[in-house]
């Protein structure tokens, strides 16, 4: 083995040492702290923790039944740190009793294992008959065996486990598992990646938190009893149950308040879903790109629905915003090219950027009165005709109107969603005005106007109209109060 000299720095000198295959060694008032090392072995890479003991980082060998280390290059190994992570030729695992820690990605992608074996001495974890890896007292599953098919096709959670750990089931391969009411929590990743699996066949109440991309990618996922996640649930990560192309769910027994972020993002035959009474909001891409969705139906508690929720949902038919809703956010529906009719709530303000965009099928729509914002983009590649629009300017207040010399200037208060303004001029107070200047930029409050034909001595009066652009088309407020100039 080849040996090599290193200067290494402590906290006051710089000595010479000899040194074996270990990379990053910091000697500091007598504590060697060791950022990465490789084994002399070649097998691991490890580091050390706080108390000196050895954590695997790696495994750089290729056996297919491993046994881990009790120690290190004479250190006791203490901890697995995303160890054998995609090592799928493993097989078998043997675990020691010093090895008290495992993190969820330990063996996070190895779907050959079929065993875990550990040691009875071990105070933190153990193994049971069917080889699955559980903290002592068996109420976390740390890890299944994913390479070992059940015979019977199904696999029941041991009546102990409380909480199902991060990737403990991912890459699992028997057909359909049962979920029993002593299951509280699951972990992030816990099922992704499921190969043959078919679906939950037996959930019961209990189940409250599933964490984020927990059943990602479960291509077959149905559950089978009663299609229906329990009424304990409260709390979904995102990206819990994205890209299930075949997913069939029904989440409405849920206690959940909110649809969490690209929830069920990519599940192409998702075809109807009624979400819970107590969901108030509905996270950004939700439900986009589930092409067969057809149709949700909401509750009135719901309060928002956020950016790009329902976009690329190509079979989406009808909409109804409940009553609370008061904006549709910046490509909510977009994409959405089968989507007909459309129901807005009268508490709605603000329709974004490229909201129904490419919606060109929508038969009717009736903006509501309330509406302040609708952008040039919000409604593009849609037959503006089928919209019913019922815009409302405010109406600005003029403060001024003067003459120095022959400039006039006429000031007045800027409103709050104006595009711009247009000054009108007559010499009656009462009628014959006509339009002088147009000042397009909502933020000037001051226009000149040089008097031009006008008699001298004689009154003139003046007024403004407050305009905005929506869809293409310019709306105008009532005129202003109305200022006299001699």
């Amino acid at each position: 083995m080849k040996q090599y000299k290193r200067s290494l720095r402590t906290c006051g000198a710089v000595i010479m040492m000899t040194a074996v295959a270990v990379l990053g060694l910091v000697i500091c008032g007598g504590t060697a702290t060791v950022r990465a090392a490789v084994s002399r072995d070649g097998q691991y890479n490890y580091e050390l923790d706080a108390a000196g003991h050895a954590v695997l980082t790696s495994y750089l060998g290729q056996d297919t039944e491993v046994a881990v280390p009790a120690t290190m290059d004479g250190i006791s190994v203490a901890a697995l740190s995303g160890t054998y992570q995609n090592h799928d030729k493993i097989t078998k695992v043997t675990i020691p009793a010093g090895v008290v820690s495992v993190n969820e990605t330990a063996f996070a992608g190895c779907y050959g294992i079929s065993s875990f074996e550990v040691d009875p001495a071990n105070p933190s974890l153990c193994s049971d008959s069917d080889g699955v890896l559980l903290s002592k007292d068996g109420t976390l599953c740390v890890r299944y065996p994913v390479g070992k098919h059940q015979s019977s096709g199904t696999y029941r959670i041991p009546a102990g486990v409380v909480n199902i750990g991060g990737y403990a089931f991912e890459g699992f391969n028997t057909p359909n598992i049962e979920i029993p009411a002593n299951v509280r929590v699951i972990g992030d990743y816990a099922f992704a990646n499921t190969r043959n699996f078919n679906g939950v066949s037996v959930w019961e109440e209990g189940t409250q938190t599933i964490g984020t991309y927990a059943f990602y990618k479960c291509t077959n996922l149905k559950l089978l009893d009663k299609g229906a996640l329990p009424a304990s649930v409260n709390k979904l990560g995102v990206y819990a149950f994205a890209e299930c192309s075949n997913i069939q769910i029904d989440i409405s027994r849920s206690t959940i308040t909110e649809i969490p972020d690209y929830l069920f993002y990519n599940c192409d035959n998702l075809h109807n879903l009624t979400l819970p009474q107590t969901v108030t909001t509905v996270g950004a891409y939700a439900f986009s790109d589930c092409n067969n969705l057809n149709e949700v139906v909401f509750d009135a508690a719901l309060r928002q629905i956020k950016e790009g929720a329902f976009a690329k949902c190509g079979n989406l038919h009808t909409v109804n915003i409940p009553e609370g809703v008061t904006a549709i956010e910046n490509n909510t529906f977009n994409g959405c090219q089968n989507l007909n009719t459309v129901v807005l709530p009268s508490t709605l303000t603000t329709i974004g950027d490229g909201a129904f965009a490419g919606c060109r099928n929508i038969h009717s729509i009736n903006i509501p009165k309330g509406v302040k914002y609708i952008s040039n983009t919000s409604f593009e590649g849609v037959d503006t005709s089928a919209i019913a629009l019922d815009v409302k300017v405010q109406k600005t207040k003029l403060t001024s109107a003067g003459r120095k010399g022959r400039k006039l200037t006429v000031r007045w208060k800027k409103t709050e969603d104006a595009q711009g303004y247009v000054v009108y001029r007559s010499n009656k107070k009462n009628g014959g005005y006509k339009k002088v200047k147009t000042i397009k930029k909502a933020n000037i409050c001051k226009c000149s106007q040089k008097l031009k034909k006008q008699k001298k001595n004689k009154k003139y009066y003046y007024k403004v109209k407050v305009y905005k652009v929506v869809l293409g088309k310019k709306y105008f407020s009532s005129f202003s109060n109305v200022k006299a100039v001699r």
